[in-house]
């Protein structure tokens, strides 16, 4: 059979009550039905219920029905299956890890040890959030959120033997600690690329478990994507409108997803991601350009991805028909990723494609003064957080205050102005949902700042 032109990305994990409602949908799909070579990619993230058995099921459906067109790879994490064959639950998984009461006195955090980089380190000088907590060294307070990345994950194997995802480290003391039962998924990131690496496909298609493709999603993507010339294909994700299940989940963010312009897939791509990552399809080079998806699951994985995309010069393109019914359930992922990880992913990309560029570099404002202003403030780096000239405000109560930022050598105060004093360039924290007052006087004020140019919404 000659290689598959599109693999379904699906990443598996305790998915059950919904993978036979999703695999239906593959099967209908009108590309399958017109002779079109697929390949459905799947990984199995140490699934603890069904899904193993669901998988296997539609494999020997899906090929005996497309004998000469269709494939099912699948993929297994196979030590988080065992884990979950023995029945560690992922919260007393998640217990086992983080309980530092009970851990030997030479893994809890040293008093005169900075706990990232194990530097000799001053009691004094270092920064903890708890009396006897975790304490860090000012070197590493001033670290990227990458370069942070990269040394917990070195302070983690230095701590319990292991590398993440159970594998014994180099040192001492691995060979032991490797028997330690391993409960937790490694996380959609992870289960992305292990089922990509798995696949054939030249364009990946991706998909959720527990979502419902529509019959012509694979086909009109897949033509979409054949339109454009090679040298743009090959760096283009594309997206589509989608239906939410419940149709009542949602609705705003539903309706500014499906209402974008192409114009503002760009123009607004800090306030959140602005192609749903269930609808991506893209060229395997795309991929690999950008390196793959990250592994850390404190932050959203399309997130990383989609901003990495863009500063290696990626492109955004999306059909406006509603292609997925995107499920709306309190078992997503999507609901229990720390608020402040993913704006400090956010601001970190933001200082990157645009703080560095004229004239923000030389500073700018921002329109609101309330917790989200003020947490995106606290979401940059140190050296972007001066350039923060003032806050505008049409709150009365607020005008004519300041907000303190501490350093370590000193404290940046910035004054809250009144919003016809607005100047260019700035971003706008203010929920588009609450801000229509807001909005009307950035167009009294500076009627012709240019969205995606002189402003930003960060919220």
């Amino acid at each position: 059979m000659p290689p598959p032109e599109v693999s379904i990305i699906l990443p598996v994990y305790n998915a059950e009550a919904f993978l036979d409602e999703a695999l239906e949908s593959i099967l209908q799909q009108s590309f399958l039905q017109k002779g079109g070579l697929l390949e459905v990619s799947a990984f199995d993230d140490g699934s603890s219920d069904g899904s193993a058995a669901v998988l296997q099921r539609w494999a020997e459906r899906l090929t005996a029905a497309f004998p000469e067109t269709f494939t099912f790879t699948s993929g297994a994490n196979e030590e988080r299956l065992r884990a979950a064959r023995r029945g560690e639950a992922r919260a007393e998984a998640y217990a086992e890890e983080e309980r530092p009461s009970q851990d030997p006195p030479s893994r809890r955090p040293s008093p005169d040890r900075c706990s990232l980089c194990a530097r000799a380190t001053a009691p004094e000088a270092l920064q903890r959030k708890k009396a006897n907590g975790a304490g860090y060294c000012e070197s590493c307070r001033q670290l990227s959120k990458e370069e942070w990345q990269a040394k917990r994950r070195e302070a983690y194997e230095r701590r319990t033997g292991l590398r993440r995802g159970g594998a014994p480290a180099a040192g001492e003391g691995g060979a032991q600690r490797a028997q330690r039962p391993q409960g937790v998924p490694c996380g959609i990131g992870f289960a992305c690329n292990s089922a990509i690496r798995q696949s054939r496909g030249t364009f990946l298609c991706r998909f959720d478990a527990d979502d419902v493709m529509h019959p012509e999603r694979v086909e009109r993507q897949v033509e979409a994507l054949r339109a454009q010339p090679p040298e743009l294909r090959e760096r283009t994700i594309l997206g589509t409108g989608f239906v939410r299940m419940p149709e009542d989940a949602t609705p705003r963010y539903t309706q500014w997803l499906n209402d974008m312009t192409e114009e503002q897939l760009m123009s607004q791509r800090f306030r959140e991601v602005t192609l749903l990552h269930p609808t991506w399809m893209y060229h395997r080079r795309v991929w690999e350009t950008v390196g793959g998806y990250t592994h850390d699951t404190t932050v959203g994985e399309d997130i990383v991805f989609f901003h990495q995309h863009l500063e290696k010069g990626g492109r955004l393109l999306r059909l406006r028909e509603p292609l997925l019914h995107y499920r709306c359930h309190p078992g997503q992922r999507s609901w229990r990723l720390p608020r402040r990880e993913v704006q400090s992913a956010k601001a970190a990309a933001f200082e990157r494609q645009v703080l560095s560029t004229q004239p923000w570099r030389e500073g700018f404002g921002v329109v609101g003064a309330g917790r989200d202003a003020r947490d995106f403030c606290k979401a940059l780096s140190p050296e972007a957080l001066r350039k923060v000239r003032a806050f505008y405000e049409v709150d009365p109560k607020k005008i004519g205050k300041s907000i303190a930022f501490p350093f370590a050598d000193g404290t940046h105060q910035v004054p809250v102005l009144e919003q016809p004093k607005l100047q260019i360039p700035f971003v706008v924290c203010v929920a588009l949902e609450r801000g229509y007052q807001v909005l009307s006087a950035i167009a009294r004020d500076q009627p012709t700042a240019q969205e995606g140019v002189d402003y930003f919404h960060l919220v």
